[in-house]
């Protein structure tokens, strides 16, 4: 268990962007420590020692702050390094020497922070790709579940409430029979590109898998969230009937009065209305505020809504 849980600390570590503070705090300690490491090779002939030693910071800093940092913490380690070498108070050699010396160092080191930086960018390359849809740009599957379990866990710290909306697509399969997978491909992209253009900031997206998507909106009450998703509802099927699609639109929405125990909950719950609404109405909306258990879905009088969206012959 404790080898997981390391394993699980040390890959938020690694994923996690530091703030402006974080950055500051970072630079002044990789200051510190080279001063410090510089002082003890003015005291002590400790050269190879105290080289590997700073290969840590310059290693850190290209990891987090990036190669431009990188570089330049390099070079403030090797200047620094060669005036400690020409003022040092151990046995002289000569200059040029010295001077050969700083420069293997300063490649040494330049290398290593091109060579992290680069594991870095490939690093959050990968990561990308593990939790971006390919088709239409959203998240994922296993990107929307990292999203959204931070914003739950958010929820239950501060007792926001949040929105969580399900769409699926009806007669999506009708358009791959009929003009093939391209037109259900171009259905796919279209939503996900108003999802993008539509959305705020704090609000995300993704494809779960076939013509279902979902949206969560954190920090939208009861009206609120009912608003929001009956815009996306409607705008989406106006845009699709715009392109000739003729895909309608089943939507669930929930929102939660209290934080659910668990995403999964989340996505039971909203999944569930969005079934409630295709049953009796293909191309409408159904809307309901859950307090409590996800799992004991209470609906209060009044919130509840039907919004069936008329498609012209």
């Amino acid at each position: 268990m404790m080898r997981i849980a390391l394993i699980r600390w040390l890959e938020r570590r690694l994923q996690a962007e530091p703030s402006s503070l974080a950055k500051g705090i970072i630079l002044v300690s990789v200051a510190a420590l080279t001063l410090a490491m510089l002082t003890l090779r003015l005291a002590v002939e400790a050269d190879l020692a105290v080289s590997l030693t700073l290969l840590l910071p310059i290693v850190l800093i290209a990891w987090y702050l990036g190669l431009a940092w990188g570089l330049a913490t390099t070079c403030f380690v090797a200047l620094s390094w060669l005036a400690a070498d020409l003022v040092g108070v151990t046995p002289r050699v000569p200059d040029w020497v010295v001077y050969v010396n700083a420069i293997v160092r300063a490649g040494v080191f330049g290398l290593a922070a091109l060579l992290v930086a680069a594991l870095h960018q490939a690093y959050r390359h990968q990561r990308q790709l593990a939790t971006i849809d390919p088709l239409t740009g959203l998240n994922n599957r296993l990107g929307f579940m990292a999203v959204a379990e931070t914003e739950r866990q958010r929820a239950a710290r501060f007792g926001h409430p949040l929105t969580l909306a399900y769409l699926d697509l009806d007669d999506f399969k009708a358009v791959n029979d009929r003009l093939g997978h391209e037109a259900g491909d171009a259905v796919l992209r279209l939503v996900g590109s108003f999802l993008r253009q539509r959305l705020r900031r704090i609000d995300s997206a993704a494809r779960l898998g076939g013509d279902e998507f979902v949206v969560l909106l954190p920090q939208t009450g009861e009206q609120a969230g009912l608003l929001a998703a009956s815009d996306i509802h409607s705008g989406i099927a106006a845009a699709l009937k715009k392109d000739g699609f003729a895909v309608g639109l089943s939507a669930g929405v929930a929102t939660f009065l209290q934080a659910p125990h668990s995403v999964d909950d989340m996505l039971q719950t909203a999944d569930r209305l969005m079934y409630e609404a295709k049953r009796e109405s293909k191309g409408s909306l159904r809307h309901a505020a859950v307090s409590g258990h996800a799992a004991d879905l209470s609906q209060r009088a009044g919130a509840t809504a039907q919004a069936a969206l008329r498609q012209d012959a």
